[in-house]
C-alpha cells in the first residue's frame, strides 16, 4: 500500500540473556519468534553491569520506551530466566518513574514458556495492527 508506514509500531525490551542465547536454544527461539512477528528489540542491560550503569542505562530505555507509548506503540518486557529479580525490579522501577507499564514476561526463556509467550505477543500484535495509532492514518495519506 503506497505511504504506509513500514514499521511494527510494537516494541519488546528484551534482557541481554535472550539476545544473546546460544543457537537452538529456547532464548535463541524466542528472539527469532518475536522478531519474525514484527516485534523491534531493544536490549536490556546485561545483568552482570553494575547498578549504577545499569540504571544510566535503564533512564535512557525508560524515555524511549514513553516516547514510543506516548505516540501509540506496543510495549512488552521479556525477562530471561538469567535476569536476577533486583535487575528486573530496576527495570519496572525505571519504567515506572517514566510513567510505562508494559506487559512483563518472566522466565520466557524457559522452554515450556516459549510457545505461550508467543502467542501473547500474536495477540497482542493483531489487536494493535486493528487498531494502529491515529498518527499513522494521517501518515499513511501523506502523498508519496
Amino acid at each position: 500500500m503506497k505511504g504506509r508506514d513500514g514499521r511494527s509500531l510494537r516494541v519488546a525490551l528484551v534482557s541481554d540473556a535472550i539476545l544473546n542465547a546460544q543457537a537452538g536454544s529456547p532464548g535463541d527461539r524466542l528472539r527469532a519468534g518475536v522478531t519474525e512477528q514484527g516485534w523491534g528489540l531493544v536490549a536490556l542491560p546485561p545483568a552482570t553491569l553494575p547498578d549504577d550503569a545499569a540504571t544510566a542505562w535503564l533512564a535512557n530505555i525508560a524515555d524511549l520506551t514513553r516516547e514510543f507509548t506516548h505516540h501509540g506503540l506496543a510495549a512488552v518486557v521479556l525477562f530471561s530466566t538469567q535476569e536476577p529479580r533486583e535487575r528486573r525490579r530496576l527495570v519496572l522501577d525505571a519504567l515506572a518513574a517514566a510513567g510505562v507499564t508494559p506487559t512483563a514476561h518472566g522466565d520466557v526463556d524457559h522452554r515450556p514458556l516459549v510457545d505461550p509467550i508467543l502467542d501473547d505477543l500474536a495477540r497482542r500484535a493483531a489487536a494493535h495492527a486493528a487498531e494502529p495509532p491515529s498518527w499513522t492514518a494521517a501518515a499513511s495519506a501523506q502523498p508519496g
